[in-house]
C-alpha cells in the first residue's frame, strides 16, 4: 500500500469532526458587521454549552465552530437552519440545502482552512481569542446640560 492511500490522524479527525459540528462562516465586510462574530460565538456557547466553541480569522471574516457529541444527534436540515439563524453566509446555506435535497449530507458544512486568493497568495486561517479582538465601540456621547 503506497503513501498516497494513507491519511494522517489529523486529517482523519478533521474529516470526521464534520459529523459533530455546526460552523458559521461570517464575512465581516461592513462596519456594522464587526460584532457579528462575537455575537455568534456567544450564541453558539449558549446553544451548546457542552461543546467546544472556537473562532478562526479568515481572509474576509471569521469561522465560528461548535464541536461536540450533542450536535451529532441533530438532523442535518436542522443544523443548516441553526447556521442560517446565526448569520452564516447565505450562499453557503443555500448550497447546503440543495446538497441535502440531493441526499448528499456528507458534503454539507464545508469550511476551508486555506485558500489561494485572487492575489495568488495562500491565505491560512488562524485561531483567535474572540474576546481579545479589537472591537470599536460606538457608544453615544453623554450630553452635557
Amino acid at each position: 500500500m503506497g503513501r498516497a492511500n494513507r491519511i494522517t490522524f489529523k486529517e482523519f479527525y478533521r474529516l470526521s469532526e464534520r459529523k459533530m459540528r455546526i460552523s458559521v462562516d461570517i464575512d465581516a465586510k461592513e462596519e456594522s458587521d464587526k460584532l457579528r462574530p462575537l455575537k455568534t460565538f456567544f450564541n453558539l456557547k449558549h446553544l451548546f454549552p457542552n461543546c467546544d466553541v472556537t473562532m478562526q480569522r479568515t481572509g474576509h471574516g471569521f469561522h465560528v465552530k461548535a464541536v461536540g457529541k450533542t450536535i451529532e444527534k441533530i438532523p442535518h436540515s436542522k443544523r443548516v437552519d441553526i447556521r442560517a439563524m446565526l448569520g452564516d453566509d447565505p450562499l453557503r446555506v443555500e448550497f447546503d440545502r440543495r446538497k441535502l435535497e440531493q441526499g448528499r449530507y456528507y458534503l454539507t458544512d464545508t469550511l476551508f482552512s486555506m485558500k489561494r486568493g485572487f492575489d495568488r497568495k495562500l491565505h491560512v486561517v488562524e485561531e483567535v481569542n474572540p474576546v481579545a479582538l479589537p472591537y470599536a465601540a460606538r457608544l453615544p456621547t453623554k450630553q452635557r446640560r
